[in-house]
């Protein structure tokens, strides 16, 4: 039983590590792309785009 509840926590912390490392990847990822190729459309007007298109209008 206690073999069984050191594992699980290990596995917990083991997830939440990879979980964490993951999700600062994609945020560093997100962050770089946006700084190196901003383009000629504001973040603005991209989003508004993008919602437009969304509801279909």
């Amino acid at each position: 039983m206690e073999r069984a509840r050191a594992d699980y926590r290990q596995c917990m912390f083991t997830f939440i590590v990879v979980l964490l490392a993951a999700v600062a990847l994609l945020g560093g990822y997100l962050a770089f792309r946006r700084r190196t190729n901003p383009g000629d459309v504001s973040p603005d007007s991209y989003k508004a785009g993008w919602i437009n298109k969304s509801e279909g209008i």
